[in-house]
This record gives C-alpha cells, structure tokens and sequence, in this order.
C-alpha cells in the first residue's frame, strides 16, 4: 500500500512567502474545507510587515479597497470573492 502524502503547512507557509517576496501574485485553490483559509491566516502571522485581509463573508469590500489604495507596501490577502460584481473585478485588477 503507497504511503499517502503529507502536507506540511511550513512548507507551504515557505513556499507562499518565497513567491509573494518575488513580486509574484499568487492564486491559492484547492476543495472546500481544505484548509485554504487556515492556511492564509497562517500566512498574515508569517509575514513581516504590513497585512490586509478580505474576507467575503464579513468585511466590507469598498473599506478594504481605500485601506489598499492608502497603503503601499501591504500584503494584499483576499479569501473568496463569492459573487463579485463588474465594480469588484474592476477594482481588483486595478489593486493588482
């Protein structure tokens, strides 16, 4: 029988801040209630400097969006955007 793979959340922590510190955007996917939010809460704990965090099922977007523009070197972290509206997928690309 295969030994099933083991996910290490420091590796993964490792792997995210090695992108994110080489100006890369980063896309984190994977199936409902596998950890992705966990996983980016670790991330703001990690990081060294600045963090804002959206979340969709409580914060307000258009808050989030002037708190963005005002900060320059802030780690941008959105979890889920559930049904975003054609103002929403304006102003994120222009934050990226």
């Amino acid at each position: 029988m295969a030994q099933l793979p083991i996910i290490r959340r420091t590796e993964k922590l490792r792997e995210l801040i090695a992108l994110i510190r080489d100006r890369r955007i980063v896309f984190v996917s994977a199936f409902f209630y596998s950890g992705k939010t966990i996983l980016l809460e670790q991330l703001c704990g990690a990081w060294d400097g600045k963090v804002l965090f959206y979340r969709s099922d409580r914060d307000d977007w258009a808050g989030f969006v002037a708190q963005a523009t005002m900060e320059q070197n802030a780690l941008l972290v959105i979890d889920s955007i559930e049904h975003p509206t054609s103002i929403m997928s304006g102003e994120l690309a222009s934050l990226l």
